[in-house]
């Protein structure tokens, strides 16, 4: 069970950074996909907070997890405020727009 969580981790971590290496045109799919690696590290905290039999691991998870959840507000609010100024969500336009 513990071999196929380690395997878990690793593909979590490498399909969120396929999707941010080759994403360049949804922003929406961008922030889901560093979402994905979050959650490849959470899973690897976890797995050895209950293999060393510490609560540290458990600990860091819910900072990364508040972290990751202030991130993702922030995140939409700026799409939102950009979407009703330009009606487009484009990452190829945004490169265009000096903040």
């Amino acid at each position: 069970m513990v071999v196929k969580m380690y395997q878990l981790r690793y593909y979590l971590i490498f399909l969120g950074l396929a999707g941010v290496v080759y994403n360049r045109s949804n922003l929406v799919l961008y922030f889901l996909c560093m979402e994905i690696v979050l959650l490849g590290v959470n899973v690897i905290f976890i797995l050895s907070s209950l293999l060393l039999g510490d609560v540290f691991g458990f600990i860091v998870y819910f900072f990364i997890l508040t972290i990751s959840a202030s991130e993702v507000a922030l995140g939409l609010s700026l799409l939102v405020s950009y979407y009703i100024s330009y009606l487009d969500i484009s990452v190829n336009y945004m490169r265009l727009v000096r903040w």
